[in-house]
């Protein structure tokens, strides 16, 4: 097998280098009114190469207006990236062509600035088309997501806001993912693992206590406790989920030489 890129093995920084996909459509209400109107919302899906941090953000299309106004947000709270790896949907294919306009025009009208943009520039690294292997590493996290997000959400219409919330919390779940044990040095510790939470806020992220609301029926809960049964739901899915994929199994269970120059193989 091939060595692991750059991206995912250098030093750097959280979201240096990440990978960015859509996912959705979900169906939610302009607001908690019963006449209210049903739109389609997406979440944008931003995912660290080096430590598989995972960023949503919810928009309210596919356009490529929506993705930068993603974009703006994800890089004001986590950053500038230097590389962005997507596929070559029109949105992020329009996007990048938009900046690397508004990047050209700077750099003819002042030196400084674009000096200044040079140092700073954001590189758009697209996958080949129809090759959706590629993005494995953040197709493997907007999958994470949407299968129990919809699995939650059917039968539950919430409002634009309690999804953006719920987006949140799943966005918590996934980086309180365990990457691998944490090495103590107390035989009496208990055991503990790092995930990407370590690499955002430098521990685990723990949120505030709450009832378990698994369980309760509907009619009995408001519209917030709604939103935290959702959570909860998300996390036993997901958790179940989860554990699977921690069971190793190496592709790989034999040693061969490479083929060489000049001998014959096999293709099929």
């Amino acid at each position: 097998m091939a060595d692991l890129p750059p991206a995912r093995v250098t030093q750097d920084r959280v979201f240096a280098d990440t990978g960015v996909d859509f996912a959705g459509p979900f169906l939610v209400k302009e607001n908690t009114s019963r006449r209210a109107r049903e739109v389609k919302a997406y979440m944008c899906i931003f995912v660290c190469t080096r430590v598989k941090a995972v960023h949503i953000e919810l928009v309210g299309s596919l356009s490529t207006a929506s993705y930068q106004a993603a974009l703006e947000r994800f890089v004001a709270r986590r950053g500038l990236c230097r590389n962005i790896f997507c596929d070559q949907g029109r949105n992020f294919v329009g996007a990048a062509r938009e900046m690397e306009e508004i990047r050209a025009f700077l750099q003819q009208t002042e030196e400084d600035v674009g000096t200044f943009l040079s140092t700073r520039n954001v590189e758009y690294r697209f996958n080949p088309p129809l090759s959706p292997w590629m993005g494995g590493l953040w197709e493997a996290a907007v999958k994470s997501a949407k299968t129990h997000l919809r699995r939650i959400t059917s039968g539950r219409l919430l409002t634009y806001e309690e999804m953006a919330t719920l987006l949140a919390r799943v966005e918590a779940v996934l980086n309180s993912r365990p990457l691998c044990p944490l090495s103590s040095t107390d035989p009496h510790a208990a055991p503990s693992c790092l995930t990407p939470g370590h690499f955002l806020v430098g521990g685990p992220l723990i949120g505030p206590p709450e009832y378990n609301l698994l369980g309760t029926k509907d009619n009995l809960l408001d519209r917030w406790q709604a939103v935290q049964r959702a959570s909860q739901e998300f996390w036993r899915s997901w958790h179940k989920d989860y554990l699977h994929t921690l069971i190793q199994r190496s592709k790989w269970n034999q040693h061969r030489e490479a083929p060489s120059v000049g001998e014959p193989v096999f293709v099929y």
